[in-house]
């Protein structure tokens, strides 16, 4: 999530000829690949002021856990928190 935001943010400020970081050192290829799509669908659109900080996170646990390690699907059930309650993430997406 750090590579994606600081790739995103530094792109909108110094223009679309910045090469971000993780793209130029392949660390999607190698090992974040898998939570690409899921960082695009979810984390962008808060990024671009289009959602939420807090759906953008449960919204990415939830694509994490059908797709990233199966700890992170046996901790999922701490993002099913009734309206009102604060949101506590124990959990890291990145292994």
């Amino acid at each position: 999530m750090i590579f994606y935001t600081a790739g995103h943010v530094t792109r909108a400020v110094v223009g679309a000829a910045h090469t971000p970081y993780a793209a130029a050192n392949g660390i999607w290829e190698r090992s974040l690949g898998r939570y690409r799509s899921a960082l695009d669908a979810h984390w962008k659109p808060y990024l671009e002021g289009a959602a939420t900080m807090d759906d953008a996170l449960v919204s990415l646990v939830r694509a994490a856990t059908r797709t990233g390690p199966t700890d992170l699907a046996r901790d999922a059930s701490e993002f099913d928190r009734p309206s009102g309650t604060s949101l506590h993430c124990s959990t890291s997406l990145f292994p």
